[in-house]
């Protein structure tokens, strides 16, 4: 009686997933099933579904403005996230030699994560406002012309970028500064009286020490600015004109404004194929480092 209870029990821990499995069920496997069924349809506010086949994602991959979303996408992706691993990074590599009042310091880094990504765009919308915006009072005191802002492509384009790279390089910097300084000490000490030069211990020591979660925290990044919507929608709704559409507004746009639910499906499933293969390089170069000890 013993052995046949211990057999149908053998992994009672499986159970504990059970509710995750289903979670993962109802909030991503059965929507995503539903949207690609979908895609294949011709599908508008007041009208029955009909399938159409490859419809939707023909006339998609046709229009000029999918394919320019798609550049944008990726330029603000290549922008921002370079930017978020820079200053985190250097943020720190800084904050790990230690200073006085360390802990305020850090405290003042990390003090956006605390702030409402929503209420931290509103704000920053009134700072770069033409008329009234701090930021411009600045650049007027200092003799300079001020940007518009909200009206040259080019300035849109950077101050989205201050923006998003403001909210998210304390996310980074939290998970690197941790890393950097659980670096043994004995390290840099012996890196130091065999007179390696700073830049020579980072390359050799902490930047191959720190790779697995540099590459972990980046792609996380990669994959959340390849679907970014809102700090471009709530400062200048894809413009002016379409300077900052990206993909998420592209999608928004056809499934929501246009109500071409089907149209929409479409975007979202070569959306998500594009973030795959965008990210698959880093995971494969995570992988082979985390689980293979090979280079990336």
């Amino acid at each position: 009686m013993y052995a046949r209870y211990t057999g149908r029990n053998r992994h009672p821990e499986l159970l504990l997933l059970l509710p995750g499995i289903a979670l993962l069920l109802i909030t991503i496997v059965l929507p995503s099933i539903s949207a690609l069924l979908l895609s294949f349809q011709k599908y508008t506010l007041g009208s029955q579904p009909a399938f159409i086949g490859l419809e939707n994602y023909s006339w998609v991959l046709a229009d000029p403005s999918f394919w320019n979303a798609v550049g944008r996408t990726i330029l603000f992706t290549a922008v921002m996230v370079g930017g978020e691993i820079t200053l985190g990074l250097a943020f720190a590599l800084l904050m790990a030699k230690g200073f006085p009042l360390q802990r305020l310091w850090v405290s003042l880094l990390i003090a956006p994560l605390a702030v409402s990504e929503v209420v931290a765009i509103i704000v920053w919308k009134y700072m770069f406002a033409p008329n009234f915006g701090v930021i411009n009072y600045v650049i007027a005191s200092l003799g300079m012309v001020p940007p518009e802002w909200f009206v040259s492509k080019v300035h849109a384009f950077i101050a989205i970028c201050v923006i998003d790279i403001w909210l998210n390089t304390p996310f980074l910097f939290t998970i690197l500064y941790p890393a950097i300084i659980s670096i043994a000490p004995e390290l840099f000490e012996a890196a130091r009286i065999d007179g390696a030069s700073g830049v020579r211990v980072f390359t050799r020591i902490t930047l191959p020490l720190i790779k697995p979660i540099l590459l972990t925290v980046s792609t996380f990044r990669v994959i959340f600015v390849l679907r970014l919507f809102t700090p471009i929608w709530l400062f200048a709704g894809g413009g002016p004109g379409e300077a900052t559409k990206v993909l998420s507004i592209y999608l928004f746009e056809h499934g929501f404004s246009y109500y071409q639910f089907g149209r929409g499906s479409a975007v979202a499933w070569i959306l998500l194929i594009i973030t795959m293969l965008v990210a698959s390089p880093q995971i494969r170069a995570m992988y082979r480092t985390m689980f293979l000890g090979g280079d990336a």
